[in-house]
């Protein structure tokens, strides 16, 4: 059994789901962090299922439920992470529970664990938890995507979940040690911290969909980092420009 590791990458979460549908992972264990979890949680899905135009459909759909609220639930990252953890989870309720346990078998969430030495001293870890049930694993998937001060579940800065403090698993995993026997998605060039449109996501996807996986130069990687993301918020400023005039 293979192990691959879908690593966080903001609303870059496209790239990776063209990733995910470029070949079968049937046979392979499935870690994600942050959007990587959601990943994760699609994994589930037949592949026919999670092609590009149905996600988008839900993703459209939360985005109206959303902006259909004031000001402060579209700045809440919570709202978007929990609404797909539902929609996806209700869909999966409906098919044979035998063929869904065996794929959670597969899936490991990596979460970071806010914890206190000597009760008293916080310090972070990473932890891959593999969710026994649909339950757990929307509670893990959300924890993951927890980004302290941009997600609000009764607290800015954990979500706690069964008397655990957790945050964003990007936090532990830049601290802890790394595996050699796992294959990394490397999408960290593709890293989008701001929403972005329908055909920004269909290019990311088709990225994907075509990628050899191959490993950038870390200069590359960030020059690729300013300009999508600079070039993503142009793209949204001229959106709101047209949609006010």
């Amino acid at each position: 059994m293979y192990n691959v590791y879908f690593p966080a990458c903001g609303f870059g979460f496209w790239y990776e789901l063209g990733i995910l549908n470029s070949k079968d992972y049937e046979n392979y264990n499935i870690y994600g962090s942050s959007s990587g979890s959601l990943i994760c949680l699609l994994f589930l899905l037949d592949k026919e299922e999670r092609e590009i135009k149905k996600i988008l459909e839900e993703c459209i759909y939360i985005e109206n439920i959303i902006n259909s609220k004031n000001i402060v639930s579209k700045l809440n990252l919570y709202n978007y992470s929990s609404l797909l953890c539902d929609r996806i989870i209700k869909k999966l309720e409906k098919k044979e529970s035998k063929k869904i346990n065996e794929k959670l078998e597969k899936i490991y969430i990596e979460v970071t664990e806010i914890k206190k030495m000597y009760g008293i001293i916080p310090y972070i870890k990473s932890k891959n938890i593999n969710p026994k049930n649909l339950l757990e694993l929307r509670e893990l998937v959300i924890s993951s995507c927890y980004v302290p001060i941009l997600s609000y579940y009764k607290s800015l800065f954990y979500y706690e979940l069964n008397n655990k403090y957790y945050i964003d698993g990007i936090f532990g995993n830049l601290i802890s040690k790394k595996r050699n026997n796992i294959i990394k998605i490397n999408s960290l060039k593709y890293s989008l911290f701001i929403p972005i449109n329908k055909e920004t996501a269909e290019n990311l996807y088709n990225e994907g969909l075509n990628s050899n996986n191959k490993e950038d130069n870390i200069i590359i990687i960030l020059l690729n980092i300013i300009y999508c993301n600079i070039k993503n918020l142009v793209n949204i400023i001229i959106y709101y420009k047209k949609n006010m005039i």
